[in-house]
């Protein structure tokens, strides 16, 4: 597995500049393995990415080589995506376990605590962690991505939303999602980011392309991304505990969201003590594939 990933993966290219990173399986639990991608020194402290959907690792490559200056950076693959552990079962995917993923790979690693990023998915699993295992967790950053109970309750409340989560819906189909997304190479997951409401050009090129193509097609690596909607499904949102967060946390929302409304970043005040919100006016919903230098500008300022 670690040498199928070094074939695709093992070089990171970032304009001109190339970058070796180091590919590694750590077990994180008694049946699940997590793939990450590590880079910065280990007397760092952690700084921990989590991808959303549909990503992976590499969705975070310019931030992997910018704070790699002053953290040891750590990008994983969530369970059920590409070379980490694969489950068919929905109830694999509940917060408690994705949540339970994180605090894993953090101790595994050996760090009592971390500076934790997550970004759509795993803003929500980023979330899930900082209220379960807030000793874990020193600051977190959340990109586009609102607490997961104001989610649940807009969604309930405000129809523009509900139009634009229309895919939640419809992954609660079985088989249908995992063949329709399958269809030409998984075409569906390129037309995502090459879309207007995807990534601008420069930043999303087809050898970038090829990479999330390759990390979809690994066996059983489409189920178990559509099966968080169906683990998670509206009201599971809210059963996280209701615990204000008291850690600093930095949300930064690209206001161009084709899929979430940027009014509910507001909303999480509600759930957090020391909250800063960030917009970027002209960046999508991939706000750190589609704004890099401008978000990690702003996580800096938030950093220092």
């Amino acid at each position: 597995m670690a040498e199928a990933a070094h074939t695709v993966t093992a070089i990171l290219v970032i304009g001109t500049i190339i970058v070796v990173a180091f590919i590694v399986i750590v077990t994180v639990t008694r049946n699940a393995k997590v793939h990450y991608v590590c880079k910065g020194d280990k007397n760092k402290p952690l700084m921990l990415f989590i991808h959303g959907f549909p990503e992976c690792w590499y969705s975070w490559r310019y931030q992997i080589v910018e704070f790699s200056k002053n953290y040891r950076v750590v990008a994983f693959d969530q369970r059920g995506y590409s070379l980490s552990s694969k489950f068919s079962d929905k109830k694999d995917f509940t917060f408690e376990k994705l949540s339970a993923d994180v605090s894993e790979v953090i101790q595994t690693l050996g760090y009592k605590d971390c500076v934790l990023v997550g970004h759509d998915w795993g803003a929500l699993v980023a979330w899930s962690t900082a209220v379960n295992y807030p000793h874990l967790v020193s600051k977190l950053i959340i990109m586009n991505c609102p607490h997961p109970t104001v989610f649940s309750k807009y969604l309930r409340s405000h129809f523009s939303q509900l139009r634009k989560s229309w895919y939640i819906f419809f992954f609660q189909m079985p088989y249908i999602p995992e063949w329709m997304y399958s269809l030409n190479r998984f075409e569906a997951f390129s037309r995502v980011f090459t879309s207007r409401v995807g990534v601008r050009s420069e930043n999303m090129t087809k050898d970038d392309i090829d990479i999330y193509r390759y990390a979809f097609s690994q066996p059983g690596a489409i189920t178990g991304p559509i099966n968080y909607y169906r683990a998670n499904f509206l009201n599971r949102q809210e059963k996280l505990p209701k615990n204000i967060l008291k850690m600093p946390v930095l949300i930064i929302w690209g206001k161009q969201d084709a899929f979430l409304n940027h009014e509910m970043a507001a909303e999480c005040s509600k759930y957090v003590n020391n909250l800063l919100i960030k917009y970027i006016e002209d960046a999508t919903h991939f706000v750190q594939l589609d704004r890099p230098e401008i978000v990690n500008n702003i996580m800096w300022q938030f950093l220092n």
